[in-house]
């Protein structure tokens, strides 16, 4: 029960060593009559794996638990966290906390918001990042109506007049965090009145302008809904302190190298054709995906494919290609993955020369631990990525 778990200080290393070699399911104290629920954040990273909710109560806590499984693609289970299997792990030892990830959000529009009762007069939105160590929570807009004015009636295309205001979030922990964007609507009384939300884990957010779908409090799409922002994603102190020679690495910035190539970066990618895809790291396959839009993936490469990553402009890529003039020599490199004797090539330019840089060390890392893979991992991401072929073909 809820209030039975034991989130003292004292207790909580013991209880994660517990969640380490068998189940806990948490669920709503009896005294919740109005079934409300609880924060399952504080639950989840202590380790348990079953944090049982009033699904019927379209609340936050109800939202996040969504996000969170979204990342699953709603199959039911979510891997936890690395850093939550090793005996280290300590969610209360506040001088634990470095700031990976500076993340900047600009909310700038909107379109076919959902009515309320009455005319839509005056919105904002809320902005709220939270999660483990998490620093400066929320954020509101400004107020805004048709036009700037008074008008009513502006849910199909409000526009926050003048440049947004941005507003900064610094991420200790990005594998434990999420990002919620609440449209509201304040009435007479200056009182909110919920309107749309969108909540995502911060694993799965991207820089650049974003159209975010919106949702109901069911976290239920709303058609047509989306809110159009503005994200800015770059590496905290602690991130950047990882740069330098592969072998200089600790075991600690090796982990936060990780963590960004499975967030995924915007690159240019050389093939028949130049353009801009999303290229990320699938850690549960152990797979390099390139992703076109969030339902559509171009290609993937297995790690374990994987015979070099080039430094530099040097493949044939980068000579068909005309473009490739424009993008600097240390921002390219290539990976040439296949059998020794049909490699094939995908052709890379990073935004910058660190980003590159970061690149190669990370899949130089990645290529030699899938080759020394145990063979229960292997056969691990071998089942994963035949759950994923089946549910896309269902999709499909």
């Amino acid at each position: 029960m809820e209030n039975k778990v034991p989130l003292r200080d004292s207790k909580v290393r013991d209880f994660l060593r517990y969640n380490r070699k068998a189940l806990s399911r948490i669920y709503p104290k009896g005294q919740r009559v109005d079934s409300a629920n609880y924060d399952p954040l504080p639950l989840w990273i202590c380790g348990c794996h079953m944090v049982a909710l009033n699904f019927q109560t379209a609340d936050k806590f109800m939202q996040v638990n969504n996000a969170l499984f979204s990342l699953n693609g709603g199959t039911g289970y979510v891997l936890q966290p690395e850093m939550m299997r090793s005996d280290g792990f300590n969610p209360k030892m506040q001088q634990d906390k470095k700031v990976q990830y500076t993340v900047t959000i600009r909310a700038i529009a909107a379109r076919h918001l959902p009515k309320s009762d009455h005319s839509i007069k005056s919105l904002f939105v809320e902005i709220e990042v939270f999660g483990l160590y998490i620093k400066n929570r929320n954020f509101q807009t400004t107020i805004c109506s048709k036009y700037g004015g008074t008008a009513e009636d502006n849910g199909l295309n409000p526009v926050w007049a003048g440049r947004p205001v941005p507003v900064e979030f610094l991420v200790c922990e990005p594998e434990l965090t999420f990002v919620r964007f609440v449209v509201n609507e304040e009435d007479m009384f200056s009182d909110p009145n919920f309107l749309a939300q969108a909540t995502f884990p911060f694993k799965g957010i991207r820089s650049g302008y974003r159209s975010v779908p919106l949702k109901n409090g069911y976290s239920e799409d709303i058609e047509l809904a989306s809110l159009l922002v503005y994200i800015d994603v770059q590496l905290g102190g602690a991130a950047m302190a990882g740069r330098g020679h592969q072998g200089e690495l600790t075991e600690y910035k090796k982990s936060l190298i990780k963590r960004d190539l499975e967030m995924g970066i915007v690159m240019t990618v050389f093939r028949q054709k130049v353009e801009r895809l999303t290229v990320q790291v699938i850690m549960e396959t152990r797979q390099v995906a390139w992703i076109r839009t969030a339902d559509k993936t171009d290609g993937v490469l297995d790690l374990h494919e994987i015979q070099e990553v080039r430094p530099g402009k040097n493949s044939k890529d980068f000579e068909r290609c005309k473009d490739s003039k424009d993008h600097q020599d240390k921002t390219c490199f290539t990976i040439f993955y296949g059998s020794q004797f049909v490699l094939n090539t995908l052709s890379l330019s990073a935004p910058t020369e660190e980003d590159a840089e970061k690149w190669l060390i990370g899949l130089e890392l990645l290529r030699q631990e899938a080759l020394a893979a145990p063979t229960p991992a292997i056969i691990e991401s071998w089942l994963r990525k035949q759950m994923y072929s089946i549910d896309q073909t269902k999709k499909n």
